[in-house]
């Protein structure tokens, strides 16, 4: 995550180490552009001024602190895109995870160890938790949307929408309904599939584990945008 908040480079000579075996914060002083600044942050700060001028974003910059930014996400969402689109037949990806695609206002990166979350990302030392953050859907779209592709043919990008949403809208509850009407399934299973159900399209307000609002899905297809896939139309 990088500060937006120009106090908080501002009286700190640029530098503030933590104490950690060969780990260090590094703030930029303020007013200074780094080249990282340049290619991840600034681009996603005017997507993000775009989306929210268009009434897309629901967010008022004038408020924003923090953003999140991952030179990861464009280098693997540009890479599928030419993969889908160097194929002769074609192609599409389906990508599901807990995510968001404006900014999250919160720092998402967090430590993970026994299913349970840590106070600290160096609580334990390196290898026995796993790390993970939110995927930024917002910059998959971006990085593929803004690319110059060849015979200015791009990929498409749908979505994302919520997973409730998602398979919802491909039909999830009539298949549970007509397992549900099987003669052979015992209580036990039609108990565990209705949790299952629940937890798959529940937010997270009405289920405790739900996962339906928290999770996301997004398309990117070699087809054109007029031709959405099932469950982004």
């Amino acid at each position: 995550a990088i500060s937006l908040d120009p106090a908080a480079a501002s009286g700190i000579a640029g530098q503030a180490a933590l104490s950690h075996t060969d780990l260090e914060l590094k703030l930029s002083p303020r007013g200074i552009e780094t080249p990282a600044m340049q290619l991840l942050l600034l681009p996603k700060l005017r997507a993000l001024k775009e989306r929210s001028e268009a009434g897309g974003a629901k967010l008022n910059m004038s408020d924003l602190k923090e953003v999140e930014v991952s030179a990861a996400v464009m280098e693997h969402a540009l890479d599928l895109g030419e993969r889908l689109m160097s194929n002769a037949a074609g192609g599409a990806a389906l990508c599901i995870d807990y995510g968001y695609e404006d900014t999250p206002g919160r720092f998402t990166c967090r430590a993970i160890h026994n299913h349970k979350l840590l106070g600290d990302l160096l609580e334990l030392p390196p290898g026995e938790a796993d790390i993970t953050a939110d995927v930024d859907f917002g910059a998959i779209r971006w990085a593929i949307e803004s690319a110059k592709w060849k015979d200015d043919r791009p990929p498409s990008v749908h979505g994302p929408v919520s997973q409730a949403k998602f398979l919802q809208s491909l039909g999830i509850q009539y298949r549970v309904q007509n397992l549900l009407k099987s003669k052979a399934i015992t209580s036990k299973q039609a108990e565990d599939l209705v949790l299952g159900y629940r937890r798959l399209v529940a937010s997270s307000s009405e289920h405790a584990e739900g996962m339906g609002e928290i999770y996301k899905a997004m398309a990117i297809t070699s087809l054109p945008k007029e031709l959405p896939p099932v469950g982004f139309g």
